[in-house]
């Protein structure tokens, strides 16, 4: 009997550090058969974007979350597209399932939690061209450990860095630049954000004479 708990011991430690190393992000984009390319030049004559993502109710968060980095990343790269719901170029996801894997559940069960992950069907139309995808994207994760002694990247919460994925994979198709950068600066620019937040208020003042 102590033989057979030694054994399970070690299997769940195992199992458990498994899951306490770092994670690449796994994305998967399927584009749908029939669906149209759309190029650099169909941009020439945007003005404006409508960004709609629906889900079940039961995802409206992680809904909400995606659409407002959606937001902020147009405006970074195409700064002259103004936001309305009719625009000249239209972003549509449609969230199917999302998996929450908090940092708690990683440090009790470790790779046992899984990661956190968001799958969705977007869509991109410019013009008469639409662009179909199916997206599956699975948040990179770094150690449990590192969520109690409160990292930064950690503590932003393994949802949120799915839907970051997710927000990247869209950019990329979008822009043509590299997924991996785009995802880089949305957690950068959500890290400075959550440490302005934070800061004590007697730390915020104008600066100017």
């Amino acid at each position: 009997m102590k033989r057979m708990l030694t054994v399970l011991l070690v299997v769940f430690m195992g199992l458990f550090f498994a899951g306490c190393a770092k994670t690449l992000h796994s994305i998967t984009v399927k584009k749908e058969i029939g669906s149209q390319e759309i190029i650099s030049s169909d941009y020439k004559d945007v003005k404006t974007v409508s960004i709609d993502v629906i889900t079940d109710k039961e995802w409206t968060e992680e809904a909400n979350t995606l659409k407002t980095v959606l937001e902020e990343q147009i405006k970074s790269f195409f700064p002259k597209w103004n936001n309305t719901t009719n625009g000249d170029a239209k972003i549509s996801v449609k969230i199917f399932e999302v998996k929450r894997v908090g940092g708690f559940a990683r440090f009790l069960v470790g790779i046992l939690a899984g990661r956190a992950s968001i799958s969705a069907d977007v869509e991109l139309k410019i013009d008469k061209k639409t662009e179909k995808y199916h997206i599956d994207a699975k948040a990179a994760e770094s150690s449990p450990f590192a969520s109690l002694a409160g990292l930064k990247s950690a503590a932003l919460g393994n949802t949120a860095l799915a839907i970051d994925e997710m927000a990247a994979v869209i950019m990329s198709i979008l822009t043509g630049k590299n997924s991996d950068e785009i995802w880089q600066k949305i957690q950068e620019e959500r890290i400075a954000r959550r440490e302005l937040e934070e800061r004590p208020s007697y730390m915020i003042y104008d600066a100017a004479p």
